[in-house]
């Protein structure tokens, strides 16, 4: 390394320590990197021992490592609890004239860079052990801009495999629905059938020896057939002999009522509904006039011939 990049990387090269905590301590460090450089590009490298109060660290700009193509330093061994660390002491480097020492000594890390004569001259005052790691290979300097894309990446992932087990849930949510849906519609249809055969049974019982109970009999028909297409009756009269209704049914029952009523029947469509009308085209013979007729005797009986040959002798006496 030449004079000028040991300058550059340890010249701007800070030491020091975060207090360990239930939270992100990298990020923490990242933090604390980043405010005492001035700046959000920063490269650092930090141990944290275990269960050790502090985790401790070092860092420098971004830009200082321009011209270095391996960013690492060895100064990392002054770390206490790090597996390269020695114990407490100074922990040196030289290159050229210029010198950068790590001094740990009680849990404190501090870092100087001068020449190396100077630097010397400081650890003779001081009387600490001094381990010289210039040819160790040291601990790499991560990119604090490359932690943040890897959070990103690592939440990116969790997200899409959050997305990916919604989506899941949401598929078989919706097959369980479609699975209660068709299940639900079974057993309407079922009740719609059960409904429609008990009445069927219930008219089959009719007596229909009266004009009232074929009346009873025609309104359960139409009853049954309204069931069945999921409709009611809207009217049902009978007067003076003639039977008119309307039932409705749903749209897609239509034919199927159209079938089982059989001919004289009209279909309207009213709204969501179809409405099918009903009236008598000619209706019954008064029950007088059936009276009438039954009172006067047939010329095909022998009363009714007897009573033809008085009215004939009387109209002969008559004339002479």
């Amino acid at each position: 390394m030449s004079s000028l990049s040991f300058e550059s990387l340890y010249g701007s090269m800070i030491a020091g320590s975060v207090p360990v905590h239930a939270g992100d301590v990298e990020q923490s460090v990242a933090y604390a990197a980043a405010d005492a450089l001035d700046t959000r590009a920063v490269h650092y490298h930090y141990f944290r021992a275990k269960d050790a109060p502090k985790a401790y660290y070092f860092a420098v700009p971004s830009k200082a490592l321009a011209s270095h193509s391996d960013a690492r330093t060895p100064l990392t061994a002054a770390i206490p609890g790090s597996p390269e660390h020695l114990g407490d002491g100074a922990y040196l480097i030289a290159d050229g004239s210029l010198a950068a020492v790590a001094i740990s000594v009680d849990g404190d890390l501090r870092l100087l860079m001068n020449t190396r004569d100077v630097i010397e001259r400081h650890l003779t005052e001081i009387g600490v052990p001094v381990h010289d790691v210039s040819h160790a290979v040291g601990g790499e300097l991560s990119s604090s801009l490359s932690r943040g894309r890897r959070a990103s990446d690592k939440l990116a992932g969790i997200a899409s495999k959050a997305s990916i087990f919604t989506l899941g849930v949401t598929v078989f949510a919706a097959f369980l629905l479609s699975l209660a849906n068709g299940y639900l519609n079974a057993k309407v249809q079922d009740g719609y059938r059960e409904r429609s055969q008990a009445l069927a049974k219930v008219v089959e019982e009719l007596n229909f020896s009266s004009p009232l109970s074929q009346q009873v009999y025609r309104l359960h028909s139409l009853a049954a057939v309204a069931i069945q297409g999921k409709g009611w009756v809207e009217k049902f009269e009978y007067r003076g002999g003639v039977t008119s209704y309307e039932l409705g049914v749903q749209p897609s029952a239509r034919d199927e009522a159209m079938k089982r009523l059989g001919v004289g029947h009209q279909a309207e469509e009213r709204g969501d509904f179809v409405v099918i009308s009903y009236s008598d085209s000619k209706p019954a013979a008064p029950a007088v006039a059936k009276a009438a007729s039954a009172a006067e005797p047939a010329a095909s009986t022998p009363a009714g011939r007897s009573t033809k040959v008085a009215q004939l002798t009387a109209q002969k006496e008559k004339s002479k």
